[in-house]
């Protein structure tokens, strides 16, 4: 048994320790900082299905943002879903929204949007998978009501979106946030148009 002053770890000792404390602390902030990002700033969602391909995959994560989001035309939205056909969020593009009317014809492939001025103009869709050839229940021109939207898939023609009924108009309350990154696949990582 050791009687007498008890030895201090050597400064090496401490040093490692201090180092280490110091990191896992800068850990715990960080891991603090991210929860509360994605808790009150940010969410994170995964496609199911198919309806935006070519923009979008079965799988693929996407991180989405509503802190101060306006709909615009032309975003693509994770909207709250929760009826007979769908019990999950979905993912679709807004096509338009209150106060304008949609029309498209499904024998030139043209979706056109007249704004509340009553200036009509046709989509550049070069983002979609195929022309718009497939129509559902919904008739057409549809003025889309104030607080509405009106959505559709890029995947047009294997898309239930506002075409159809078991969908229809969106109430923006619906909308849980818009597209902001799509962070998997890897290979795909990037912001989404």
């Amino acid at each position: 048994m050791q009687t007498g002053p008890e030895l201090a770890p050597p400064k090496k000792d401490r040093d490692i320790a201090l180092a280490i404390y110091e990191w896992c602390d800068a850990v715990v902030y960080a891991l603090i900082a991210i929860v509360l990002l994605f808790t009150l700033f940010f969410k994170v969602t995964t496609v199911v299905g198919t309806s935006m391909v070519n923009t979008l995959h079965e799988r693929d994560t996407l991180i989405i943002s509503k802190l101060g989001y306006e709909p615009e035309n032309g975003d693509i939205v994770v909207i709250a879903m929760d009826n007979l056909y769908f019990q999950e969020p979905i993912v679709k593009r807004i096509i338009a929204s209150g106060g304008e009317t949609v029309n498209i014809n499904f024998a030139t492939h043209e979706v056109s949007v007249t704004d509340v001025n009553g200036v009509t103009r046709v989509l550049q869709e070069d983002y979609i998978l195929s022309p718009t050839a497939t129509a559902a229940d919904v008739a057409f021109p549809l003025t889309v009501p104030e607080g509405m939207l009106f959505v559709m898939g890029d995947n047009r023609n294997g898309s239930t979106d506002s075409r159809d009924s078991r969908v229809g108009l969106i109430d923006e309350r619906q909308v849980l946030g818009h597209v902001v990154l799509r962070v998997l696949p890897i290979k795909d990582f990037g912001v989404v148009k």
